[in-house]
């Protein structure tokens, strides 16, 4: 019998021969769709993540590659299902799983630590951690306070000076929900600029907003441009960290300490920078720790209590937070140390840099107030400064008195010793408790090869007429309620204010010559800072940058270069290889 079927089942096969095109076909299109839909949602998330100004452009990109996936799933749903059931596709599952979970736990993490910012400083000299002053600083700013700093993003000679202003601003922002800043072009905002008083890049304005409250800080400081290449010369601001605190003290309010230096009596010169024995350095170093800083002579001024300083004062009167006497080398008149001794009775604060030899008005004046200043000076055969053995080393600091906060070593061209006895020190009632009139710390002393030297020429010591021992070079006297003269029973703790002095036996490790070495000026300011009750204060001090530097031949350059770029990822490739050799 002759079948009639043949022609159809001949067209039947054409036809499942084109259907199978047709789909091989769709899951190609629909293979390389998904492709691209996944190629368009990782785009998309680098824009929002990356790039704030094309947020919205990317969450379009994100969505439009995902619509993509999905039309491309369901066009070959049948490929997928069958991959997605089959073995392959329950590994491919597991893989995915785990790659969604890794993904969720660091978007949780980011999401937490976002909210909780830490940061950890990891450089060997702490680079990038805050003084204690700076985060006291940020976490009582009352009022928001902004800073823009004024650099061109784009100009290769200023980013690396960018850098380390951002990073100490962004530092700033982190540590303080009232803190903002931005970087601004002056060249692209010259309104901006001059409305601060910006003249070159490299200035920072700090401002509070809806106020005309505002100051400028060098982030670097600029020099102009270099005439045979035309590219822009900076200065490093070591003491970047400082030179933004003062700001942020002036815009929020906070309002200046005076610092008054005696004149009158010989004593240092505060107005010149090249003179070795100046102290232009240590003044300025004061203003930075936001003191107003000025000149006193008792002959033409009165100083009037603290307490009445909020009153209007008269053309010859003072207020000042701390008086500093600095190396005086003439006499006190009687009336100057009746007017220092009022002052103190009224709760002053006096810090002394009384050299040996000092006259003798002001040895006079500091046994009113409990201690004794040598005659002569001391030597230390043992820690000294090479090869003077009157210039001693100090490293013995009484850890307890925020005073000695950050000091290491110390020391002092011709330092006198500073003696107290608190043992004879006569008591006094105050609020019914039975203290000294005086209490005498020692904040410094020298080692136990020191002698005591009545001689000050002499650079030997004599066992025969000089004594040997560990003496004092730095007291704090505190809790003074009256001087020794006066010796007063009973004390009223409700009218009366206790005086402070900080006493150093010497006035030249101060000077410029020697303020910025060892801890001569950290232990400078952190007296002054410690009398005018603004401990915090201590201690914000540049910090030195610590430089490493890979140094290779260009052979050895060049293994370390191929190493990296073929070898680490050749390796990698090997392992890759090795494990699905394995498993496969």
């Amino acid at each position: 019998m002759t079948s009639k079927s043949g022609p159809k089942n001949h067209n039947n096969g054409k036809r499942l021969e084109g259907i199978r095109a047709y789909v091989k076909e769709v899951g190609s299109v629909g293979s390389t769709s998904a492709l691209m839909g996944i190629l368009a949602m990782v785009v998309g998330l680098v824009l929002i993540v990356t790039v704030s100004e094309a947020k919205t452009f990317g969450l379009a990109i994100l969505i439009l590659g995902a619509v993509v996936v999905s039309l491309a799933g369901i066009a070959a749903r049948r490929a997928v299902t069958k991959s997605v059931t089959g073995r392959r596709g329950r590994y491919s599952a597991n893989t995915l799983l785990m790659i969604i979970s890794f993904l969720l736990l660091i978007g949780v993490l980011n999401f937490v630590f976002w909210d909780n910012p830490n940061r950890w400083d990891v450089t060997s000299t702490r680079q990038f951690t805050l003084a204690p002053r700076t985060l006291d600083v940020l976490a009582n700013l009352e009022t928001p306070v902004s800073a823009i700093a004024f650099f061109d993003r784009n100009d290769v000679d200023q980013r690396p000076y960018l850098e380390d202003v951002d990073n100490l601003l962004r530092e700033f922002s982190v540590r303080s929900n009232k803190f903002s800043y931005e970087v601004m072009d002056p060249d692209v905002e010259p309104n901006i600029a001059k409305q601060y008083g910006v003249t070159s890049p490299g200035q920072v304005a700090f401002f509070v907003n809806d106020s005309d409250s505002f100051d400028v800080a060098f982030g670097a400081r600029y020099r102009g441009r270099n005439p045979q290449t035309g590219d822009a010369i900076f200065d490093v601001n070591p003491s970047l960290e400082q030179d933004f605190v003062t700001p942020l003290l002036i815009v929020s309010g906070q309002e200046k300490k005076t610092a008054y230096f005696l004149t009158g009596h010989g004593e240092r010169d505060v107005v010149d920078p090249t003179s070795d024995d100046g102290i232009f350095a240590a003044v300025n170093a004061l203003t930075k720790e936001n003191f107003d800083v000025r000149p006193l002579d008792l002959s033409q001024k009165k100083i009037v209590p603290r307490r009445t300083g909020d009153q209007p004062l008269e053309q010859d009167q003072v207020a000042p937070s701390l008086v500093i006497i600095a190396g005086p080398v003439k006499d006190l008149m009687d009336d100057e140390v009746d007017e220092l001794t009022d002052f103190l009775e009224d709760g002053g604060r006096l810090l002394v840099l009384i050299d040996p030899g000092a006259p003798s008005s002001y040895i006079d004046f500091l046994s009113n107030w409990g201690v004794t200043v040598s005659k002569g000076n001391i030597i230390d055969e043992e820690d000294f400064l090479r090869p003077d053995t009157r210039v001693p080393f100090v490293t013995q600091h009484n850890t307890q008195i925020d005073i000695t906060k950050g000091l290491e070593r110390t020391y002092f061209p011709g330092v006198a010793a500073i003696q107290f006895d608190m043992a004879s020190m006569p008591p006094v009632v105050v609020g019914g408790q039975i203290l000294p009139q005086q209490n005498v710390i020692e904040i410094s002393r020298t080692s136990s090869g020191s002698w005591l030297v009545d001689d000050l020429a002499r650079s030997k010591p004599d066992s025969d007429l000089d004594r040997q021992g560990t003496f004092s070079t730095v007291v704090l006297v505190e809790d003074a309620f009256a001087p020794l003269d006066k010796s007063p029973k009973f004390i009223d703790p409700n009218s009366a204010i206790p005086a402070s002095l900080v006493i150093i036996g010497d006035s030249d490790f101060v000077t410029n010559k020697h303020f910025n070495n060892a801890s001569n000026g950290d232990l400078f300011l952190n007296s002054i800072n410690y009398l005018t009750g603004d401990v915090s204060l201590i201690n914000i001090r540049p910090k030195q940058v610590a430089r490493r530097e890979i140094l290779a031949t260009p052979n050895e350059f060049d293994v370390i270069r191929y190493t990296s770029w073929f070898v680490l990822p050749s390796l990698m490739a090997l392992a890759g290889i090795g494990i699905w050799w394995v498993r496969r």
